[in-house]
């Protein structure tokens, strides 16, 4: 049994392989075409591009920037775009590895889509709440229990 190889496709996030300098992906695992919803022929023809926005390909180069000086690198909360289109947010960490003269990366995906919407949710409701309180000319305050300081 091929445990290295056996890790990489049953990975339960997303894993991306891509050549640094061309961008061109040379690998995916099987959660990456299930989320992606490419076949993996699709995926390997592609590069990197394929999933992101139009739009944000200056960020990605001034990502894939930034990614050269670290070896590991967390990027954050970024946009990507599905085959059919959705757009999911997502956070990444790379790794780079060097082979032969060759810098290969790998992508480890984690949707975050459904949380971000949580906190934009809440968001919007606490800017009405606040809102509505100036309206009503109505305070609040919080209690440090440990304190007992109102504040």
């Amino acid at each position: 049994m091929d445990i290295p190889n056996l890790l990489f496709e049953k990975h339960p996030h997303p894993i991306i392989a891509y050549d640094v300098e061309s961008l061109e992906i040379l690998k995916v695992n099987q959660c990456a075409c299930l989320t992606y919803e490419y076949t993996e022929e699709e995926f390997l023809a592609g590069t990197i591009q394929l999933i992101r926005p139009e739009e944000d390909e200056e960020i990605l180069r001034k990502n894939l920037d930034l990614e050269a000086q670290n070896k590991i690198m967390d990027r954050g909360t970024v946009e990507h775009v599905t085959n059919s289109g959705d757009r999911v947010k997502v956070n990444i960490t790379t790794q780079s590895i060097e082979d032969e003269g060759r810098t290969t990366r790998i992508m480890s995906i984690r949707d975050v889509t459904h949380f971000t919407n949580i906190q934009d949710k809440l968001r919007r409701k606490h800017d009405r709440l606040e809102k509505a309180q100036k309206l009503a000319d109505v305070a609040w305050w919080e209690l440090d229990a440990q304190s007992g300081k109102v504040e």
